[in-house]
């Protein structure tokens, strides 16, 4: 579960789509290549967002991919967006330092360049980043600053994500009737323009709303709703949600079991996305401590506090603390049950969280008693009380404080509202008075003039449009005719190959040298192999690559038929869908020709059943091309020798500066390795 999803930030994002299906996200991923500019720093915006819901680790990485493109192209709107969605990132892994500081840049940039969607939106991931630090003051203060700004640009989505964030700061105070108002308001909008996703988050709210009150009949409601949309079962984020309250409500009913068994379907979902594990991990902890299985609620609370400690979220890890020493008080292990409230009293006091503190406090007290140290014990409980009451009245000031922070933007509201009301009221006294002190004549000159003018534009607009239109048509026709002309010279090298190789043909019957012919063959061959690449060239709508697949395919079937081996040769031909450019596909076609060739020619005789298995597939950044026979092998002196064939083997590996390997010991086998050059499917 993400902390954009818990905290309601992910509608205050400037991306207004509807919720993107894995299928459309793959579709975005796939022409990311084929994109440029603005469209591709969209894209990578877009796909940063979205996959806050599926895979916290894409999320990063699109995210900062977009900030990189768009501060290349100067595409500032597209960078105010990215600086959003890096600080989102940073949130989600609790990094909140960095989090800090790439919304507030957000939001200084989102002002210098005047876009107002982008500010509104950065405002509220500080509210949201406030609200996750505790303080209330700052996050309230950002988040009535981002619903202004949303209200006056007319942000609906924007709108309803301000009212349910307002809505948690005053759940978190215990303002729950108030929150709930905020979040039914939310909703309200969500139905309204069809936010489903949104929808479903305010449902979701309210529901933890009244279980924040300990109410844990009138969330079912609420819950069934949420459970019964589509989209809830289809985001993983929200179906994690979903089961974490239903598992609160189960655990606060006795139903321990079911409880359980929601948070392992929690885990499960987190585990898939990429989201820490460690909340579902407690609460699963706190059931088996409900349900008085000791042991379990011992190692499963241990390995939610492991998992805290590595994510440094300090909050986070105190109150996994105050759950062990539970555990060990219900074990009546009061040594350790002091020791870990002792740290975990210290780690409250330090970041400033009284909650955590007061709790902690609780449990010293609990752990004196049960060591008999009765006085201490009332010691730790004086502490106890008189901190819950120092946070009573705190949280009142604060209801007052975030009440009177409303108050304060709702009449500021009103007063930019009046304001712009006058000054419309004044604008058209003044039209009208200048239109009764003119003359006539005046009014029909400026009216003429005005319509000229609007005749004027018309054809400058109507021209420009024609110009353009006919812009883009020669463009694509020359682009078309590029293209037919390109098709047209690999048509005519290929068929200028094709008589050289013809012409070959027709010498080597005048040969009485069977070297001689031998040696016309396989230049035949070797033009064959080039031959063939410009023929799938010229026959496919990629111009530019060739598919190795079919190349591989159609190049052995050629050998075979022109060598004729006198063995019965099973083939095995394992090629990965890898496209090569020409400058790389002919020669790797040369040394495949050369490799196939050898093994026709030498390693099958008339006894026994040949083997020949070729593979091209991608190894570690390299493409890797293997050729292996079952024949007696090369002959000891091979490399002395040196053969027309092997030289060009050796001068193509290294044109593609690759590396060949060649092991005679149970057949031969050559392995040719070369960088990816090149894009694969």
């Amino acid at each position: 579960m993400t902390l954009r999803h818990s905290l309601f930030t992910l509608i205050s994002l400037f991306l207004v789509g509807l919720t993107f299906g894995q299928s459309k996200l793959d579709s975005l991923e796939s022409i990311l290549d084929n994109t440029t500019g603005i469209e591709k720093v969209d894209i990578l915006n877009k796909l940063g967002f979205e996959y806050a819901f599926s895979s916290l680790i894409k999320a990063k990485k699109y995210a900062y991919l977009g900030l990189y493109e768009s501060k290349k192209i100067g595409y500032e709107q597209g960078q105010a967006r990215a600086l959003i969605n890096v600080g989102y990132s940073n949130l989600d892994y609790k990094q909140l330092d960095s989090a800090i500081y790439y919304f507030s840049l957000a939001s200084d940039f989102s002002k210098n360049i005047k876009d107002t969607t982008s500010l509104a939106n950065a405002l509220n991931g500080l509210g949201n980043l406030y609200l996750n630090r505790g303080d209330y003051t700052l996050a309230i203060s950002n988040y009535n600053d981002a619903l202004f700004y949303q209200t006056k640009i007319g942000n609906k989505r924007g709108q309803s994500a301000a009212l349910n964030n307002i809505g948690k700061i005053l759940e978190n105070v215990g303002s729950y009737d108030k929150a709930i108002e905020y979040f039914m308001a939310a909703l309200k909008i969500n139905k309204e323009n069809n936010f489903d996703r949104n929808s479903a988050l305010n449902l979701l709210n309210i529901s933890m709303a009244y279980i924040s009150q300990d109410d844990y009949e009138n969330p079912t409601p609420y819950l069934e709703e949420a459970e019964a949309m589509p989209i809830t079962n289809e985001n993983q984020s929200l179906k994690a949600n979903l089961l974490n309250q239903k598992g609160l409500v189960a655990k606060n009913k006795t139903n321990y079991d079911s409880a359980i068994y929601f948070y392992q379907q929690v885990i499960q979902i987190d585990n898939s996305i990429g989201a820490s594990i460690a909340t579902p991990l407690h609460n699963m902890a706190d059931a088996y401590l409900a349900k008085k299985e000791y042991s379990s609620a011992y190692s499963i609370a241990k390995q939610a506090l492991e998992l805290k400690m590595k994510e440094k979220n300090r909050s986070s890890i105190i109150f996994s603390m105050n759950l062990l020493a539970d555990i060990y008080l219900r074990l009546e292990n009061y040594d350790e049950a002091l020791k870990i409230s002792n740290e975990a009293l210290t780690m409250a006091i330090e970041v400033k969280h009284k909650d955590r503190e007061r709790q902690s406090l609780k449990y010293i007290s609990e752990s004196y008693y049960g060591k008999g140290e009765f006085k201490t014990a009332w010691e730790y409980r004086l502490k106890y009380e008189h901190l819950e009451d120092s946070l009573f009245n705190t949280r009142k000031s604060e209801q007052m404080a975030i009440m009177s922070s409303l108050y304060e933007t709702n009449k500021k509201q009103q007063t930019i509202e009046l304001q712009e009301a006058d000054l419309k009221v004044h604008q058209a006294n003044l039209n009208i008075a200048q239109s009764s002190n003119s003359k006539l004549w005046l009014g029909i000159v400026a009216a003429a003039i005005a319509s000229l003018s609007l005749l004027m534009a018309f054809v400058i607009k109507f021209r420009s449009n024609k110009k353009l239109s006919k812009q883009k048509e020669l463009i694509e026709a020359k682009n078309i005719e590029n293209e037919t002309l390109l098709k047209e010279i690999h048509h005519r090298v290929k068929n200028n190959l094709q008589i050289i190789s013809s012409i070959l043909n027709i010498q080597s019957r005048n040969l009485e040298s069977q070297s001689a012919r031998e040696a016309v063959n396989e230049g035949r061959s070797r033009i064959k192999s080039m031959s063939l690449i410009h023929e799938k060239l010229y026959g496919n709508n990629q111009l530019s690559f060739i598919n190795m697949k079919e190349y591989i395919e159609e190049l052995n079937a050629f050998l075979f038929k022109s060598y004729s081996p006198k063995s019965e040769v099973i083939q095995h031909i394992e090629v990965d869908a890898i496209n090569l450019d020409i400058d790389t596909a002919v020669p790797v076609g040369l040394i495949l020709n050369e490799l196939i060739s050898n093994a026709l020619k030498y390693a099958y005789n008339d006894n026994g059943q040949g083997e020949l298995n070729i593979s091209l597939f991608t190894e570690n950044e390299n493409h890797v091309l293997r050729v292996q026979d079952n024949g007696p092998g090369l002959p000891d002196d091979y490399k002395e020798t040196k053969s027309m064939g092997m030289r060009l083997v050796n001068a193509l590996t290294e044109q593609l500066n690759g590396i060949l390997e060649i092991d005679s010991s149970e057949g031969t086998s050559f392995v040719l390795k070369f960088a990816c050059q090149v894009k694969t499917n």
